[in-house]
């Protein structure tokens, strides 16, 4: 009973300071993240297995909140809603650390190949490409250009710049599959 007491004036407090960050004051946000900062790191931790994942996933689940918190129900307890944030930021980090682990497979076969075999093999499935994916894939692994520098030269947003190197990087995978 005692407990229950405490979750209700737990949920109270939350509300108050949700209402608060409505109204403009978004340094009540604070608030919440010290009250579950350590509660969503540990839950991270546990899917993801490792300490800078989870403080990554810590970290944009707390924006995802944010940016979301005029969809949070009020009348709902706050924590749970919090939780499953957490909870699927950190399964789409996981599954996009699997796609990185893909791309890293792919680098090692290709790194085992001398440098004119691996050059030929790169270009041949960078060739593949639309010359929009391609242009993308030149500009940020051969010439280390920012997202941001990116979409200045190719007058697009940064956000379209991200999306089509993901699809990029995703078509690339897929080639490089069918090439072994």
């Amino acid at each position: 009973m005692h407990s229950c007491k405490n979750n209700n004036t737990s949920n109270l407090e939350d509300l108050k300071v949700i209402a608060e960050v409505l109204s403009g004051n978004k340094h009540a946000y604070g608030t919440l993240i010290t009250k579950y900062q350590n509660k969503l790191y540990n839950m991270a931790l546990r899917i993801s297995h490792n300490v800078e994942d989870s403080l990554d996933i810590t970290q944009e689940s707390f924006l995802k909140a944010y940016y979301n918190l005029n969809k949070f129900d009020s009348n709902k307890p706050f924590l749970p809603w919090l939780l499953k944030i957490n909870h699927n930021t950190a399964l789409t980090f996981i599954k996009k650390r699997k796609k990185s682990v893909d791309i890293s497979k792919m680098e090692n076969v290709i790194t085992t190949k001398d440098n004119t075999e691996r050059k030929v093999f790169v270009e041949s499935l960078l060739n593949l490409l639309p010359e929009d994916y391609r242009i993308l894939l030149e500009l940020r692994h051969y010439q280390d250009m920012t997202y941001e520098d990116m979409a200045r030269e190719l007058n697009i947003t940064v956000s379209n710049v991200k999306s089509k190197l993901f699809r990029a990087r995703k078509q690339v995978q897929e080639l490089f599959r069918r090439s072994i």
